[in-house]
This record gives C-alpha cells, structure tokens and sequence, in this order.
C-alpha cells in the first residue's frame, strides 16, 4: 500500500515538471514579432509581456528609458551579451535577442527600438509560451534599464 502511495506522489510531482520541460523546449521555435509600423508588438493577453511602447496598456506597460544620447544599438548589444543573452538580429534602431531560463529552457524574447528624435529606447519582453512568467520579463526589463542608465 505504501509503495502504491509513493508512485502515486511522484507521478503527481512529475507530471507538472515535465510539462514545464515541454514547454521549455516548445519555446525554442518562433521569434521576436519584430516592428509593426515601426513599433514594438503590443502584448497579448497573458501576463507573460511587458512593452514600453503603449502607455495604455497598464497591465503591460513598463517606463521606456529617457536620455540615451549616447548608447546606441551597438551598446544594447553588448549589454545583452554581458546579461547573457543572444542578439538574433539588429539594424541602427532596433535589436532582438533572447534570453534562456536555466531551469526549463523557456525563451523570452526582449526586443529594443531606439526612437532617436525622442532620445528614449524602447522595450518589450516577452515569453514565447506559457502563461504566466512570475514577474521575470518585468524584472528582466527594470535590470536592463537600470544598465542603459549607468552606460548613458
């Protein structure tokens, strides 16, 4: 009986566990959204995403940073790169990269416009899969833009 008792726990443990590895490795298709008439992508419904792009999106909106007349798409990414991320793609105002999870492999991407006639960048993190990512694209983003700041 108690044998049939500890399968039955462990099953109920593992289950979960495996589901997020899938997920994880699900994750490593797709890509960044890219510009949209020379914007970030809004975010979807879940509360996986930050952008700085829409204001009006409260449940999603992050502080874009201010006063960059000096950091470029070159110092983005080189900052990402020390943060442990990958650039998949970069042009003078724009730059994509991902950002892996250690423990389950999940893929977010952050995605940075550099608006030059505003003098701000600005940022969207976001999970490729799941629904919820506990905080970690918003924490991601307040980090890279207390970064940014110090560079300026």
């Amino acid at each position: 009986m108690k044998t049939s008792i500890v399968i039955v726990l462990l099953i109920i443990l593992m289950v979960p566990v495996i589901y997020l590895f899938y997920l994880g490795k699900k994750s490593e298709a797709g890509g960044a959204p890219g510009l949209i008439e020379n914007q970030l992508t809004k975010c979807p419904g879940t509360p996986n995403c930050v952008c700085s792009e829409y204001s009006d999106d409260v449940e999603h909106f992050i502080d874009p940073v201010h006063g960059i007349d000096t950091l470029t798409a070159e110092s983005i990414v080189k900052l990402v790169e020390q943060l442990g991320g990958q650039v998949n793609s970069r042009t003078d105002t724009y730059v994509s990269a991902i950002f892996v999870s250690r423990w389950f492999g999940f893929v977010d991407d952050v995605e940075f416009r550099i608006d030059e006639q505003k003098g701000i960048i600005h940022i969207r993190s976001a999970s490729r899969e799941g629904h919820s990512d506990l905080g970690v694209n918003r924490q991601r983003v307040e980090n890279i833009k207390k970064s940014l700041q110090a560079m300026e």
